[in-house]
């Protein structure tokens, strides 16, 4: 009796992991939402953050980053949808730089239309106003440090200059600042809460954003999104 008992319990417990592997696998076939698509390039677009790279160590230049290490993603105003920069712009290449390396990109090719345009155009008014407060925030935290950061810089500078250090050793010392620079910057931004920030307005941009385009050019969007 026990020995048919245990059998029939065996068979259950494998019946169960069958089914359950079935469950997973169906789970796996199941395509990924619309908020599963958005809230994947928020977290991409923040992780950009962490990784803006840092110009070459140039005693001139000290320890800085590309947009004050701000991702472009997060620097989008309502100019970036149009061609070309407003014409009083003092300084155009960073417009293109802003445009080029961020979601923009993957709207240029979707033959928008004048409708669709406008209202991408109100809503990064309305996006940029939203990241405004974080965006100030984010570069007040990066000048600050960077004024410390290229205080050591120029002792190391200093110390290479006067053969206190090698040039080897003067290489090594800048790219472990480097690195403590962006660990940093990014404990900061994150103690301030600026993720938060722009992960919200960015999130909220993406939503009215899939409400302007048809199902076709969002698809494409999201494809030429992750190929980044």
């Amino acid at each position: 009796m026990r020995r048919h008992f245990n059998f029939f319990a065996v068979l259950i417990f494998a019946l169960a992991l069958v089914l359950s592997s079935c469950q997973k696998d169906q789970s796996f076939d199941q395509p990924i939402t619309t908020d599963g698509q958005i809230n994947d390039i928020v977290d991409r677009s923040w992780e950009r953050m962490a990784s803006e790279d840092l110009f070459p160590e140039n005693p001139s230049l000290g320890i800085d980053m590309l947009n004050e290490g701000i991702a472009a993603d997060f620097l989008l105003d309502e100019t970036h949808i149009d061609d070309a920069p407003p014409a009083n712009m003092s300084n155009p290449s960073i417009w293109y730089s802003i445009r080029d390396h961020s979601l923009i990109q993957c709207l240029r090719g979707l033959e928008l239309s004048n409708e669709q345009v406008e209202a991408i155009r109100l809503d990064l008014r309305l996006y940029e106003q939203c990241k405004s407060e974080a965006v100030q925030r984010a570069r007040a935290i990066y000048r600050e440090l960077r004024i410390e950061y290229h205080q050591k810089f120029q002792r190391l500078v200093d110390a290479f200059r006067n053969g206190t250090i090698t040039e080897r050793e003067f290489k090594a010392r800048v790219a472990e600042l480097r690195t403590e620079f962006r660990l940093e910057l990014r404990r900061l931004h994150l103690q301030e809460r600026i993720d938060q920030a722009f992960k919200r307005c960015l999130r909220q941009f993406m939503g009215e954003l899939h409400g302007v385009l048809t199902d076709l050019q969002w698809s494409s969007f999201i494809e030429c999104y992750r190929g980044l």
